[in-house]
């Protein structure tokens, strides 16, 4: 049993978050299926009203970081930079986008070739700062987006802090109601109206292709437990901060005899909205051609409760961070129809969700620059960084 003195666990927004202090590590460095399973059988002799909080990773044969603990509400501080922004000062991002331009194009043969359908391709990025980030300054920022949820995970130093505002809900399980809300198809905010958005949104073909993959395979898995008919209501316009987004709601009720929250998260997770179609061809795809672990990102990071109810988002719009540097992902969805360049543009207006919240997030006062380190430069996958 390993128990980390301090917050492991922030989960809301504003006015009302939440965090789980001195709680319990499940089965650190076991895979995460493991991680699911000794987590139930120790929440059912946990103190009442205790929770597994926590992320999964991408790949459940993974460690995640999953915790037993007692929520309490906290208070955010009111920050000097919450309603301050300054863009972080970039490198030239020629060798990121050549080589993740070049990753796309080799996914674009593959479809046309009918190999794949739809492959999602991600990148990172690493920053730093003369100074440390402050982590909870950085929860703070990101919980005043009402768009989405924020959330931080306690890492190991090595590991990192694991942070982000997911605005997509994989699983959200209340009683026998079962609702997803999956996001497929992007464009970033940068000056485009909600008119004009929902336009090129709803009317592009590729973004049709990208959105309906996505739900066919939510509502074809969940038809194997649902107890009622699946329902999908959308796609409908969502927008955050820096992307606007379609997304549909889906649900249906189930058997808590057999299905709570976590149970579902291992039905559905990953979804093409992270992965792709066919799922088993994209994950080779994806480990062909990244190089990099992803880790917690694409994975899930929530909640659940001793009666099986609990919300999981999708982890996205996140990053990890350890002292003065973070390390940030984002992805984008390629089907046919695809450009690689817009794809880069689409994985740079996601990453700014966190690159917002982190340049406001220095330790000893005013904002300051936030730097590209020079070991990211091209891509090749520093092993320090791996999760």
């Amino acid at each position: 049993m390993t128990r980390v003195s301090g917050p492991v666990f922030r989960w809301g927004r504003r006015p009302s978050p939440f965090e789980v202090v001195d709680g319990v590590a499940i089965r650190p460095g076991a895979p995460a299926h493991v991680q699911i399973g000794a987590a139930r059988d120790m929440l059912r002799a946990a103190p009442t009203g205790s929770l597994i909080v926590g992320a999964l990773p991408f790949d459940l044969s993974s460690p995640g970081r999953l915790w037993i603990g007692r929520p309490r509400s906290m208070s955010l501080p009111n920050s000097r930079s919450l309603g301050h922004r300054t863009e972080p000062s970039r490198a030239d991002d020629s060798e990121h986008r050549s080589a993740f331009t070049s990753s796309v194009r080799s996914v674009l043969r593959g479809i046309s070739d009918g190999t794949l359908q739809k492959v999602v391709l991600a990148r990172t990025d690493v920053i730093t700062r003369p100074e440390d980030f402050d982590e909870a300054e950085v929860f703070a920022r990101l919980s005043s987006d009402r768009s989405s949820l924020a959330f931080q995970v306690h890492g190991s130093e090595s590991q990192g802090d694991f942070l982000g505002a997911s605005p997509e809900v994989l699983v959200r399980v209340n009683g026998a109601r079962l609702v997803s809300t999956p996001f497929a198809g992007s464009v970033p905010t940068g000056g485009v109206l909600r008119t004009r958005a929902r336009n090129e949104l709803i009317r592009s073909a590729k973004v049709g292709t990208e959105h309906g993959l996505v739900i066919e395979d939510i509502v074809g898995r969940l038809r194997g437990v649902a107890m009622s008919d699946v329902d999908v209501v959308g796609p409908e316009l969502r927008s955050t901060e820096r992307v606007w987004h379609l997304a549909s709601a889906i649900t249906t009720t189930v058997d808590r005899a057999y299905i709570d929250s976590l149970a579902a998260v291992e039905l559905l997770h990953p979804t093409p909205a992270v992965c792709g179609v066919p799922r088993t061809a994209a994950l080779r795809v994806i480990s062909e051609s990244e190089p990099f672990e992803r880790g917690l990102f694409g994975g899930v990071v929530g909640w659940q409760s001793r009666d099986g109810d609990g919300e999981w988002r999708v982890s996205i719009r996140c990053g990890l961070v350890t002292g003065s540097s973070a390390r940030l992902f984002a992805g984008a969805g390629i089907v046919r129809g695809s450009d690689a360049d817009a794809e880069f543009d689409e994985t740079t207006a996601k990453m700014r969700t966190m690159n917002d919240a982190l340049a406001a997030a220095g330790k000893t006062g005013a904002p300051a620059p936030l730097m590209q380190t020079d070991e990211t430069r091209t891509q090749e996958g520093d092993a320090r960084w791996t999760t």
